[in-house]
């Protein structure tokens, strides 16, 4: 094979890698929005499992409100629904009236302080492990 022909294929070989990568992302999304249609009953869950735990209200996840006892929820929840459901930050920030740089911001501080803090470490794990299970029962969040 001469050095021309040896480019063309290579040529070749990245336009068909980009058109799988273009393909995989159409039909991971069609997938995400096909699954979708329980969607809002796992973010009532995980909100509802969240709100339990930390004492407020589910409509306080979504004041604009920058209080401590109110952005420590919020952050857990959109740490706890990206961690389950695996959906995009726009759609956690549309989900509590939040931008999606915000969502990235609550992830990373949510990351961050499980790194040094045993107890919201510990705190967190225990909550992900109940709406771990709560999102595979049909009725388990309204027994928890």
């Amino acid at each position: 094979m001469n050095a021309e022909a040896c480019r063309q294929l290579h040529s070749e070989i990245r336009a068909l890698t980009a058109a799988v990568r273009h393909l995989a992302a159409k039909v991971r999304s069609y997938c995400r929005t096909e699954s979708s249609l329980g969607l809002d009953d796992k973010l009532q869950r995980i909100e509802a499992i969240v709100c339990e735990e930390y004492g407020v209200s589910p409509s306080a996840l979504r004041w604009h409100c920058r209080e401590d006892h109110l952005v420590e929820p919020r952050h857990v929840a959109f740490h706890l629904a990206r961690e389950l459901l695996h959906l995009s930050t726009p759609i956690l920030g549309r989900w509590l009236k939040r931008d999606h740089g915000t969502v990235q911001y609550a992830i990373i501080q949510v990351h961050n302080r499980r790194e040094v803090d045993g107890r919201f470490s510990s705190r967190l794990a225990r909550l992900t492990t109940i709406t771990r299970l709560a999102l595979q029962e049909p009725d388990t969040a309204s027994s928890l």
